[in-house]
């Protein structure tokens, strides 16, 4: 029997799409992903990380979100590199959590008015 998947933290790495990025320089979707992998690194990479190309979360940019086979969905706005740290530990309590729907309390402070959706579990009874 196959294992389920538990989720991924996915990062939308052309955030902010509307703006220009000068030649060598990088979308700040793209400078949290770096500091997300970075962080992940130095810790173990416990958390399976992946770069997306929109989160659908464009008025309130850089976005990330965890979704997991039969979890919730839970994605946060207005991040910046600062929050890679929080990130990562909302998505380890995520992965260990049996519905992913993490209450407010449970969030890291920093992520707390950053959460700007929440969608119920895809396929919940599979």
């Amino acid at each position: 029997m196959a294992v389920k998947d538990a989720g991924k933290l996915f990062v939308c790495r052309t955030c902010v799409r509307d703006r220009r990025v000068p030649e060598g320089e990088q979308t700040e979707g793209a400078k949290l992903y770096d500091a997300l992998e970075a962080a992940l690194a130095k810790d173990g990479g416990d958390v399976p990380l992946r770069g997306t190309a929109c989160l659908n979360g464009c008025p309130s940019p850089c976005n990330a979100s965890v979704r997991g086979h039969g979890k919730a969905l839970l994605r946060f706005s207005r991040l910046t590199p600062d929050d890679a740290p929080a990130l990562i530990r909302m998505a380890r309590l995520y992965l260990k959590h049996r519905t992913g729907d993490l209450t407010e309390k449970e969030l890291p402070e920093a992520l707390r008015a950053k959460l700007t959706a929440r969608a119920p579990a895809n396929n919940p009874g599979r």
